[in-house]
């Protein structure tokens, strides 16, 4: 699938591609902001060029469609990507909504402002998704107060136990599966 970039009033969102891999990698080997990943952080660029590629969207890759994002005053390639964020796992009628974003760039409200840019856009690109599902930690707070306030809601609990490697061996109950569908 071939889509475009995209700016909302202080947001570039570009194609995730290679050419976004030191600011990818920045972002996943910071354990603050994998901390809430059941992957856990990146170790070296190559541990993230490989996580890289396998989210690139691509004709090999096409259940991907995922971004880097730029902070509008810094379009130039040279500048840093302060977010990776997108779907995967995208399987009509569904699709999985992921994040994350350079912790020096959290509490500006540019995680909400990606999302309420992203998601008419990510319907208009896939018509024959009808619901974006977002499983978020209950215990993470700044992940639920955005998705709330980009309309989605909360549809279930997950009482399945995951480990999340920065938190600790001990496997975790209480994530919150949070779903926007399409308004018709």
């Amino acid at each position: 699938m071939d889509y475009a970039p995209f700016e909302t009033s202080r947001l570039r969102f570009e194609p995730l591609s290679e050419e976004h891999l030191e600011g990818y990698h920045e972002i996943w080997s910071d354990e603050r902001c994998a901390r809430w990943s059941l992957r856990g952080a990146t170790k070296s660029l190559e541990d993230s060029r490989a996580r890289l590629l396998g989210v690139t969207p691509s004709p090999s890759n096409p259940n991907v469609v995922n971004y880097a994002i730029r902070l509008r005053s810094s379009v130039d390639s040279s500048e840093p990507t302060i977010a990776v964020f997108g779907c995967y796992k995208v399987s009509p009628p569904e699709a999985e909504l992921g994040y994350l974003f350079n912790a020096n760039h959290w509490g500006k409200g540019y995680a909400s402002e990606a999302i309420i840019a992203f998601i008419p856009k990510f319907f208009e690109l896939q018509p024959d998704v009808d619901v974006i599902h977002a499983i978020v930690d209950s215990d993470n707070g700044g992940s639920v107060r955005v998705l709330e306030k980009a309309g989605f809601k909360a549809t279930d609990q997950i009482v399945e136990p995951a480990i999340f490697p920065l938190i600790g061996p001990e496997p975790r109950g209480g994530s919150t599966l949070f779903a926007k569908y399409r308004l018709s």
